[in-house]
C-alpha cells in the first residue's frame, strides 16, 4: 500500500493510495488506486464522475466515486479507480488527471510492479512453459478414417442382413399373410408343371391356416380343414376358395390327375388375391 499527499490547485488537498493485493502483482490482476480529494466547504467546486478518471497506459476494470459530505469547513471526495496490465515489469501510476470546475489537478506518479510468470519447483533448466505450438492436421487423413468405418459399418450391416435373410429369421418375423404372399410370388417366377404349382399353393394354403387361424390344417385331411373353416367364423370367408384349392390338388395328388399350366396360374393368382385381402385375423 503506497500513499502520499499533495497539495494541488490553491486550497485542493489530493490524497492518494494504492491498494495492491500482493507486491509485486502479477500481471492480469486488479491494482486499486484511491485518489482522495478535499477542498472548503465554501468553495463550489463540483468534482468530475468516476468514469471521466483514467490510470494512463493501463486497462480500467471499474471505477466508481464515495462522496464523503462536509464536515462544516472542507468538502471530501473519493475516486477508486481499479486497473491492470497485461504486460510484466516496473510501471508508474498516474499521474491521473481530474478536470473540476475550478481547474484541472494531477495526482503525483507512484510505482509498482507488474510481475511475469514466475518458474515452478518441478520446471527443468531451459524448458519452456506455455502455449503448445499449433499443430497441422490434415484433413485427408480424417476422411480416410471416416471412410474406413463407415466402409466396415456397411459390410457389417450386409453381413447381419445375408445371415437373418439366409437362415429364415427374416421370415419368422413377418406375418402368416406376408410369408404366404412371398411364396406365392416366388412359385410365379418358377417354371413348373401344372400340377407342380397346385400342390405348392395347397401347401402355402396349409401353413396360412395353421399359422394366421391357429387350426391343425398340417396333418389333416381336405374334408376335416373345410369342416374347420365351417365351425370357426372368422375364416368362413375363405371356405369357397380353400374347398376348390383342396379338390383340385386332392385329384392330382392321389387321382393322377393333370392339370393344365394356365389352370394352375389362375388358381395361384386366385388364392394370392385372396390373401391380399385378408384383414388382421381377430384373436379365438
Amino acid at each position: 500500500m503506497l500513499i502520499t499527499v499533495v497539495q494541488a490547485a490553491p486550497g485542493i488537498k489530493i490524497d492518494q493510495e494504492l491498494i495492491l493485493p500482493e507486491d509485486p502483482l502479477p500481471f492480469g490482476k486488479p491494482a486499486q488506486l484511491v485518489i482522495t480529494l478535499e477542498w472548503p466547504a465554501s468553495n463550489s467546486l463540483e468534482p468530475p464522475a468516476a468514469k471521466d478518471l483514467k490510470v494512463p497506459q493501463a486497462t480500467t476494470i471499474d471505477s466508481y466515486m464515495v462522496d464523503k459530505g462536509s464536515d462544516g469547513s472542507y468538502r471530501k471526495v473519493s475516486y477508486h479507480l481499479l486497473f491492470t496490465r497485461f504486460e510484466p515489469g516496473s510501471f508508474e501510476v498516474g499521474p491521473v488527471e481530474i478536470s473540476t470546475s475550478a481547474g484541472s489537478v494531477q495526482s503525483e506518479k507512484l510505482t509498482m510492479t507488474f510481475a511475469g510468470s514466475q518458474a515452478n519447483e518441478q520446471d527443468k533448466p531451459g524448458e519452456i512453459r506455455g502455449a503448445k505450438p499449433v499443430v497441422e492436421i490434415s484433413t485427408v487423413d480424417f476422411w480416410k478414417k471416416a471412410a474406413t468405418y463407415a466402409g466396415a459399418a456397411l459390410l457389417l450391416a450386409l453381413a447381419l442382413w445375408a445371415l437373418l435373410h439366409y437362415s429364415g429369421l427374416l421370415d419368422r418375423l413377418r406375418s402368416p399373410k406376408a410369408r404366404a404372399l412371398k411364396r406365392l410370388r416366388r412359385l410365379g417366377k418358377v417354371e413348373a408343371e401344372g400340377e407342380d404349382t397346385i400342390l405348392e399353393c395347397v401347401d402355402i394354403l396349409r401353413s396360412y391356416l395353421n399359422q394366421a387361424y391357429g387350426m391343425a390344417t398340417r396333418e389333416a385331411t381336405s374334408k376335416e380343414i373345410i369342416n374347420l373353416l365351417i365351425l370357426d367364423n372368422r375364416a368362413s370367408h375363405l371356405k369357397d376358395m380353400t374347398e376348390e384349392l383342396l379338390v383340385r390338388g386332392d385329384r392330382v395328388k392321389f387321382a393322377g390327375a393333370t392339370l393344365s399350366k394356365p389352370e394352375a396360374v389362375d388358381l395361384r393368382e386366385k388364392l394370392t388375391s385372396v390373401l391380399s385381402e385378408e384383414k388382421k385375423v381377430p384373436q379365438k
